[in-house]
C-alpha cells in the first residue's frame, strides 16, 4: 500500500493549485523517475512492441505486479488532463508515457489484477481498519470510472460474448471453455468485497448513488451501477446483485437501491415487483404440488424447495432474497432513527 501511495498523484489532484504541486513531485520533477517506473512496470509491451526487449529478471509475485501495473495505469491516466502541466515541467518523456495508460490497464486487467486485489488485499482481515487502504482503493476504482469508461463497456462486452458462449456449450451438452474471460465478474466482486463492509463509517458506497456531484467522479459511478445492470446475462446477475447488496448496506444509500429496483424502466429479473410476483408463483406451486403437507414439512423438504428450478435460479433467487433483506434491515433502521429524532418520514417506503 506503501508503494501504491508513491506512485499516486490523486491525493494532489484533490488539493487547490494541483498543477504547480504537481510539478513538485518526484514523478515530475525527476526526468528519470517516471520512465524507469513505467519501463519495469510495462515490460509486457514487448509482446506488443516485439523490437522493445522485455526486462530480463522475473517478478518474484506476479499478482504484485499486476495491481502496480493498474495502479500506475491509473495514475497516468489522472494526469492525462494535465499532460500540458507534465510538458510544462521539461519532462516530456513522461507526457509520451502518459498516452500509453490504457495500454497498461488492458495488461493488467488481463493478468487478473482484480481477482489479486480481491484475494490478496481486501481478504486481509486488516484492510477495512485502516481508512488510508479503503480510501486509497476506492480512489483508483473511482478513476478506473471516470476516466476509462469504453474500458468498462468493452468487459462488459466481453462478459456477454462469454456468457453466449456458455449457454451455446450448455446447450450442446458441452463443458465451456476454461479460458473465458470474467474481468467484469472480477471486478463487481472486488468492488462487493471493498464496500461490503464499513467499520470505519466513512460511506464511500454514498458516491454510487448520489447523482448531484459533490465532485466530480459521482456521475461516473452512478453511470457505472446502471451500466452492470443493464441486460445482465446470467453468469453475471449474482454478482450484480451482491455489489447492490454491499453498495445498500447503510440506512443513507438502501432508500437510493430501492428506488433503482423499484424504478418502472428496471428489468424483470431486478424488479421488485417481478420478483415478488415470480417468488408468490413458486410458493403456489409449491403449495399444489405438496397439499397433504403442511406448510412447515413443505419448508423442510430439502427435495420440493429446489423443485422446478434449476440450480442457477435457487442461486439467484437466494441472492435476491438477501438483496432485499439488506435493504428491509437498513430501511427500517433509518426510519427507526427518524421517529427517534422527531423527523416526520414520507410513506415512500411503507407503501411498497
Amino acid at each position: 500500500m506503501a508503494l501504491l501511495y508513491n506512485i499516486s498523484v490523486s491525493r494532489v489532484l484533490k488539493r487547490q493549485g494541483a498543477e504547480t504541486l504537481l510539478r513538485q513531485l518526484p514523478l515530475l520533477a525527476d526526468a528519470e523517475l517516471a520512465p524507469q517506473l513505467h519501463a519495469r512496470l510495462a515490460e509486457g509491451e514487448a509482446r506488443l512492441e516485439p523490437e522493445r526487449p522485455a526486462h530480463e529478471e522475473p517478478w518474484q509475485t506476479p499478482g504484485l505486479r499486476t495491481v502496480l501495473q493498474f495502479a500506475w495505469a491509473m495514475t497516468l491516466s489522472s494526469l492525462r488532463p494535465l499532460d500540458y502541466a507534465c510538458r510544462g515541467s521539461g519532462n516530456g518523456e513522461l507526457a509520451r508515457i502518459i498516452e500509453k495508460d490504457e495500454i497498461l490497464a488492458d495488461m493488467a486487467i488481463k493478468d487478473g489484477a482484480f481477482l489479486h486485489m480481491r484475494e490478496k488485499m481486501l481478504a486481509n482481515e486488516m484492510f477495512h481498519t485502516e481508512e488510508f487502504f479503503v480510501r486509497h482503493l476506492h480512489d483508483l476504482m473511482s478513476e478506473l470510472m471516470d476516466a476509462m469508461p469504453l474500458k468498462l463497456k468493452d468487459l462488459r462486452n466481453r462478459a456477454d460474448e462469454a456468457a453466449h458462449t456458455i449457454q451455446m456449450h450448455q446447450q450442446e451438452g458441452l463443458e465451456p471453455p476454461e479460458n473465458l474471460p470474467r474481468h467484469f465478474e472480477q471486478l463487481l466482486r472486488l468492488l462487493t468485497a471493498l464496500y461490503e463492509r464499513d467499520p470505519l463509517g466513512l460511506g464511500l458506497s454514498r458516491g454510487y448513488w448520489v447523482t448531484e456531484a459533490a465532485n466530480h467522479r459521482q456521475p461516473s459511478l452512478h453511470k457505472f451501477v446502471r451500466l452492470a445492470g443493464d441486460l445482465l446475462p446470467p453468469p453475471l446477475f449474482v454478482p450484480y446483485v451482491e455489489l447492490l447488496a454491499a453498495l445498500a448496506s447503510s440506512p443513507a444509500t438502501a432508500p437510493h437501491c430501492f428506488s433503482l429496483l423499484t424504478a418502472a424502466g428496471t428489468p424483470p429479473p431486478l424488479n421488485l415487483a417481478h420478483f415478488f410476483s415470480s417468488l408468490h408463483q413458486y410458493y403456489n406451486s409449491l403449495m399444489r404440488e405438496a397439499p397433504s403437507m403442511s406448510r412447515v414439512e413443505t419448508y423442510a423438504s430439502a427435495t420440493p424447495a429446489s423443485k422446478g428450478l434449476t440450480a442457477r435460479q435457487l442461486k439467484d433467487m437466494v441472492a435476491m432474497l438477501r438483496l432485499v433483506a439488506v435493504i428491509a434491515g437498513r430501511i427500517c433502521k433509518l426510519c427507526g432513527v427518524m421517529q427517534q429524532s422527531g423527523v416526520a418520514h414520507s410513506g415512500h417506503f411503507t407503501a411498497h
